[in-house]
This record gives C-alpha cells, structure tokens and sequence, in this order.
C-alpha cells in the first residue's frame, strides 16, 4: 500500500509496519519510526516552495534539560542527544537547574546527583513541588548504585539510569537509544499516546 507524502514521494506503509512489527517492539515504537522517517524525508527532501510545512515538523522536536556538572560528560551526552535530533538545555548546578527549568519549560530533565550548590535529591525535590516544574519527566543519571532506585522514584523521579549502563564500552554512548525505550514507558504510565522522540536506529 502506497500513500502520498505531504511533502512530496511516497510511503510504503504495509512495509513500515511489517517490518518494525518485531517481537518485542510495541504500537510505541512503531510510531516512532514512522515519525523519524516523515522527519528525514521532510529535511532531505527541503525545496524553498515547501518551506511552510518544514517549522510544522521542526517545532515538536524534544527539548531536554541536561543538568550534569562533569564538562566532559555533559558535552560528550549534549552532542550525542543533539546529533540524535533533541533540543538540548544545559545546567552544571541544581541552582541554574532549577532555573532553567522554569525559563525554558523542557519535555524532559535528565538530572545527576552528584551536583554543586543544590545536589540532586533537593533539586529533585524542589523541582516537584513547584507548580511550574512539577510534570516535566525527571531521568536520574548517577553514578551511585541502584540501591537508591526506589527512593528516588517515590521522591518523583520518573526513571533511574546508572551511567555506566550508558557507555559499556569505550566510544560508546546509548543514552539516545535508552532514552528511546525510557520515555515510551513514560508516556505509557502517563496515558500519552505519543510524543516527538526521535529514534535512534543507527547507533552514536
């Protein structure tokens, strides 16, 4: 079955589906790919007599708030996220954090622990009791073990990652590729039928 694209081509649906319907992947992911591949298309195929259509798929693109005190890690998960097709935000401290968070009303914060004038847990706690902040989706990256998992969660994390997890082994960042899988079970658990995340098929 062939449809129009509204940006000009076609798409083969009947094969999207048939071959992103793998065991193991939901209705989630299959919408995913189906947006990246309408979002690739869209910007390769960009001619000035289609530019009115190109904001309308630019303007729902992620923006995370990365809030990470280390400079080599920051950058090294700013580029990944950003070649990955996110808008990304970034803090080095809880105090600029939870600024941030209020100006520039992210999709998602993904917060460290480990953190310099507000350490995580109280950025945490302070970002859920403000009425501005208190539904934007927390991701906590730490280096500290999973024992504090569930304390966490309960203070109103929405996932806990280890960030060894993200790099197992040396050139390797799949923080795009988790987050993938994390947000959907967000969106799930929050009745969101789905956002704009994009899907990294190919790997950092």
């Amino acid at each position: 079955m062939k449809r129009e694209c509204l940006l000009g081509g076609t798409w083969e649906t009947e094969h999207i589906l048939f071959t992103a319907a793998k065991p193991g992947c939901d209705g989630c992911h299959i919408l995913l790919w189906i947006t990246r591949l309408f979002v690739s298309h869209a910007l390769t195929n960009f001619s000035p007599d289609r530019a009115d259509k190109v904001p309308k798929v630019r303007e729902e693109i992620v923006k995370i708030l990365l809030v990470e005190d280390s400079l080599a890690i920051r950058q090294e998960n700013e580029r990944v996220l950003l070649k990955a097709g996110y808008e990304v935000v970034c803090a080095k401290d809880g105090v600029a954090a939870l600024k941030l968070a209020k100006t520039e009303h992210p999709e998602l914060i993904l917060l460290d622990m480990m953190l310099p004038k507000m350490s995580g847990p109280e950025g945490l706690t302070q970002l859920k009791k403000n009425s501005a902040t208190t539904n934007i989706p927390v991701i906590v990256l730490s280096s500290l073990s999973e024992k504090n998992r569930q304390k966490l969660i309960e203070a109103g994390a929405d996932e806990y990652l280890e960030k060894p997890s993200l790099s197992p082994t040396p050139g390797t960042n799949l923080l795009p590729k988790i987050l993938e899988d994390v947000i959907c079970r967000i969106n799930r658990k929050r009745g969101i039928a789905l956002s704009s995340i994009p899907v990294d098929k190919a790997g950092v």
